[in-house]
């Protein structure tokens, strides 16, 4: 048995107050000893809050939050995650099971006054087929992915907070005994789960009253990072009007956030496909933890064949792929610069998603195109094959813009917005939020931030947002395509897995692209 392992816990908190304080008394043996109460500024304040993001859809595959747990408090760097039921995290007790390129130190419930697990039977344990029960009656986790990577571990109770220095709440989470695959060589520490089950992290807030029933992701471009909006929090003026598509309603796959899609035209050409072969298997998923666009097999060969009609038509020529280990389909002949907008258009069609209930949300060729060597001319078709298993819209799909999953009217909304600048800013006010506020008892250890940055920037779309002027920030290391905290000294920084000699000369971007593919596991 752990020695942080819980026996008692009376959490004396005042439910029909969900906007006032409230406390945890916390009893548990660690080596013998007793905890001491204690107690956190309740969410009265409520974390309706934007938060920053990190990573892209080339360089890392993924994008990724701070988080601060335990008390003291440490923070974290997590994936966001739409189709994840159970938000988890690398734990001291996973030891050389868990890899060696993680940004921060593994959660170490012993180390924490006010950590706890989980037994079976409590609502956090109902995180769909995800969780289960083991000899002892302890919650447990096991999730797994396309790409053949994998965690599993014990589900943990213990002290959240979304912001630094900002009111903690109590929440579960998977503390990982075990990783393989790109979890494993990932520098990210873990995952932050979205998704619509009782276990997932807004669901919790919500729960709480912390937050309100919606949240939304806003991805950046090429160059990455981006914002989480947790509940009701402002969102850029330059935002406008969402449009808003129904969410689908299916106990089958109710932890996954599915949309109606009517159909997908190319430059205002429709493709001709059959509306049902989008509703296949488990229909059309909006999934942020899956980097690129998957489609049905009819769907994919009429997406493919349109592309090359009108590229080739354009001037635009086949090339061999990236890497020989993908399939990729590739072109020549596009503008150096892959921030000409206008080049670009004039090159590859656009893309249209038709939703059902709304206009069709029309979208620029890099929502559909990565770039396998910058300068270089080559685009590729960030679109893949997915037999009849269904259709996933995942990150590249919505870059630079706002996807708003509002759960308590289920629905999806769809705006564009300058997503990296959103993350930018919202840093810079939640940093000078924190130091107004000064350090909360929970949170001693926490420093304070800079000032506020300067207000929204208004962009013009289909175009590519003008990323010059946009330095990161001091605490982090400059980067042409995404911010992120210091490597472990140990590593070398790169979270990909090793690539052959011949790769080890490849540009960072292109290494990116050849060890990240995330696919959800359905």
């Amino acid at each position: 048995m752990p020695p942080y392992l819980i026996k008692t816990a009376d959490e004396e908190s005042s439910l029909a107050a969900k906007r006032g304080s409230f406390s945890f008394r916390v009893g548990y043996r660690e080596a013998g000893r007793e905890a001491a109460t204690v107690r956190r500024r309740g969410l009265g304040q409520r974390v309706n809050a934007t938060l920053p993001l990190y990573g892209s859809v080339q360089e890392t595959g993924y994008f990724y939050a701070n988080i601060y747990l335990g008390t003291p408090a440490r923070e974290f760097a997590v994936i966001t995650d739409t189709g994840s039921a159970m938000t988890y995290v690398h734990c001291a007790a996973c030891g050389d099971s868990c890899g060696p390129n993680h940004f921060n130190q593994p959660f170490d419930p012993a180390a924490s006054s006010s950590a706890e697990l989980v037994p079976c039977g409590r609502s956090e344990c109902l995180c769909s087929s995800q969780c289960g029960c083991d000899s002892s009656s302890q919650c447990t986790f096991s999730v797994s992915y396309a790409e053949s990577s994998s965690s599993k571990g014990t589900v943990v109770s213990d002290l959240l907070a979304v912001l630094p220095q900002g009111p903690a709440a109590r929440v579960s989470f998977g503390c990982e005994t075990a990783e393989t695959g790109m979890i494993y060589s990932q520098q990210a520490d873990g995952l932050l789960a979205l998704g619509n089950s009782q276990a997932s992290l807004v669901t919790q807030l919500v729960a709480d009253g912390a937050i309100d029933d919606v949240f939304s992701l806003c991805f950046g471009g090429v160059e990455g990072d981006g914002a989480l909006v947790l509940g009701s929090a402002p969102l850029p003026p330059d935002l406008g009007q969402l449009q808003y598509t129904p969410l689908l309603r299916d106990g089958s796959y109710s932890l996954y956030y599915r949309v109606e899609l009517e159909g997908i035209a190319l430059g205002g050409q429709q493709l001709q496909v059959d509306q049902a072969v989008y509703s296949q298997g488990y229909g059309a998923m909006l999934d942020s933890g899956t980097t690129y666009i998957y489609l049905p097999s009819d769907a994919f060969q009429a997406f493919t064949a349109e592309v090359e009609r009108q590229a080739v038509q354009n001037g635009l020529y086949k090339v061999d792929p990236p890497s020989s280990e993908y399939k990729d389909i590739c072109y020549g002949g596009g503008p150096a610069d892959y921030q000409d907008a206008e080049g670009l258009s004039q090159a590859f069609p656009t893309m249209s998603l038709d939703f059902a209930q709304m206009e069709p949300l029309v979208l620029p060729p890099l929502n559909y195109l990565f770039v396998p060597v910058l300068g270089s001319g080559k685009y590729c078709l960030g679109v893949f094959e997915n037999p009849d298993s269904g259709t996933i819209l995942g990150g590249i799909a919505f870059r630079n813009i706002l996807v708003q999953y509002d759960r308590e009217n289920w629905q999806a909304g769809f705006g564009p917005t300058d997503c990296r600048e959103l993350g930018s800013n919202s840093s810079s006010a939640a940093a000078a939020a924190a130091f107004a506020a000064g350090p909360l008892p929970s949170n001693p250890s926490m420093a304070s931030g800079p000032a506020p940055s300067s207000p929204y920037v208004s962009i013009p779309f289909p175009g590519s947002p003008n990323i010059t002027g946009l330095p990161p920030p001091s605490s982090s290391p400059s980067s042409n395509f995404s911010r992120s905290p210091p490597p472990p000294p140990s590593t070398g920084g790169n979270s990909a897995p090793k690539p052959s000699p011949a790769g080890d000369q490849l540009p960072p971007m292109l290494r990116g692209i050849l060890g990240r593919r995330r696919r959800r596991h359905v």
